[in-house]
């Protein structure tokens, strides 16, 4: 693309290039492969745009991985509990059918390399299983649908923990139909025990 076509994006366009970029190079070379180079070039971005933002690659894979968890709750909920429950944990289904389960996978299986790996890949695995879940249950107490000790619970990382043992240890299909198994059969029981 031509430095003219690059100036016009905005540069929420460039970011989201950037770490939409970096997922996805993780999840084909590894993250020990993954270059600011390659970055640069695959999301058409200048290199120097990069240091400036991130001063590392842990930062930067980091950055990528927040930027990829931003869309699993979605802005507006349904207000019914078991409803956004099931969108949540099919968002993650989406998410982990895609760049960020390929760099998730990845990560879980380098995690013992590199400490700035393992780190990277800790702060997926919590951020992915308790955020989206701990969002909607957080909503459902302060509707005083629930009890507040749910948040203290495992059903705020239930569901997601048990689509990512499927990513990294399974050949069963990360979809819509495993994310609805996993909420009928483990998430619903484990919320239902703290409602009001």
């Amino acid at each position: 693309m031509p430095e003219a076509t690059r100036s016009r994006r905005s540069s929420a366009q460039v970011e989201a290039a950037i770490l939409t970029a970096t997922l996805e190079l993780v999840g084909e070379t590894g993250y020990a492969a993954l270059t600011v180079d390659a970055v640069a070039q695959r999301a058409d971005a200048a290199r120097t745009v990069l240091y400036r933002r991130w001063p590392d690659k842990p930062h930067l894979v980091a950055a990528a991985l927040a930027h990829a968890r931003a869309h699993l709750v979605p802005a507006e909920r349904s207000g019914d509990l078991r409803t956004d429950l099931r969108t949540v944990l099919r968002n993650v289904a989406d998410l982990l059918a895609g760049p960020l389960g390929a760099a998730c996978a990845v990560l879980h299986a380098e995690r013992a390399a590199k400490p700035e790996v393992r780190a990277a890949a800790e702060q997926t695995g919590l951020g992915l299983r308790r955020l989206a879940i701990a969002t909607v249950l957080q909503e459902a107490v302060e509707r005083g649908e629930l009890d507040a000790a749910v948040l203290e619970s495992e059903a705020t990382s239930a569901g997601t923990a048990l689509l990512l043992f499927h990513l990294f240890d399974d050949d069963r299909a990360v979809d819509h139909a495993l994310a609805d198994a996993i909420l009928d059969d483990v998430v619903w029981p484990a919320v239902a025990r703290f409602a009001r």
